[in-house]
């Protein structure tokens, strides 16, 4: 019990405090479909709900919201992914309170963070569902086909809100995804330092490049890391070879 109830904490100040010494972490951004996000309204919440001085809340106060996020994150200083669910319950500000004052329409009433072992993003991708729609009906086709004199021009393809990838020379460079499911183009020389770590420490190729990455493709300094992090039992199970 004492485990379980350590974790909360009430107040502005203790509550931004704690997520300060939170382990620094990098969240893929560019990859939004590593992340899922629900949101709903909660109609006619207790008095108690909403914070803030004052008398209970008046009858038509908008309705609160509930959020939920998850997603995945990477921890440079322990070299591991974890996965996340951050649930959050927004609740309009109340008259004459700080967030009111500060031109704020919510407060965050409730908080909760979620940190486990990682579990990927498929459960909500899109190709694993496979419609149950019956296939559209197709008209019969003309016994002959009518003349036509008119040419419909393509549609140009609207342009990407992302840069184009670069073009990568397969005789100079190798492309190997690192720890969170990225690319990385990496010369001949560098492809060989990530198998020799492979075969001295058994770490799977995408975690291989992530420690090359971060200590500047130094092997020896690498190695050194791997084997550190080995001893006090800091690498997850996923980082090494079936």
């Amino acid at each position: 019990m004492e485990r379980q109830a350590a974790p909360f904490f009430t107040g502005n100040q203790v509550i931004a405090e704690k997520l300060g010494h939170l382990p620094r972490t990098v969240h893929p951004l560019d990859e939004l479909q590593r992340f899922s996000v629900f949101a709903w309204q909660i109609l006619n919440l207790p008095p108690g709900a909403y914070p803030g001085p004052g008398n209970p809340p008046p009858a038509n106060m908008p309705p609160a919201i509930l959020i939920s996020v998850t997603g995945e994150f990477y921890e440079p200083d322990h070299h591991v992914v974890h996965s996340f669910d951050r649930t959050l319950l927004l609740v309009p500000t109340m008259s004459q309170s700080r967030a009111s004052q500060c031109g704020y329409p919510f407060s965050i009433r409730n908080d909760a963070l979620v940190v486990r072992q990682y579990t990927g993003f498929s459960g909500w991708d899109p190709a694993k569902y496979v419609s149950t729609k019956p296939p559209p009906a197709v008209a019969a086709a003309p016994s002959a086909p009518l003349p036509t004199a008119s040419v419909t021009p393509p549609t140009p393809s609207p342009p990407s809100i992302f840069p184009p990838t670069p073009s990568i020379t397969p005789s100079t460079s190798i492309v190997i995804k690192n720890m969170m499911g990225v690319d990385v183009a990496v010369t001949p020389e560098q492809q060989a330092m990530v198998v020799e770590l492979q075969s001295r420490t058994q770490l799977n190729p995408s975690f291989g490049v992530q420690c090359l990455q971060e200590n500047g493709w130094n092997f020896d300094k690498s190695l050194q890391v791997v084997h550190q992090l080995k001893t006090s039992n800091q690498l997850p199970p996923q980082a090494f070879q079936p």
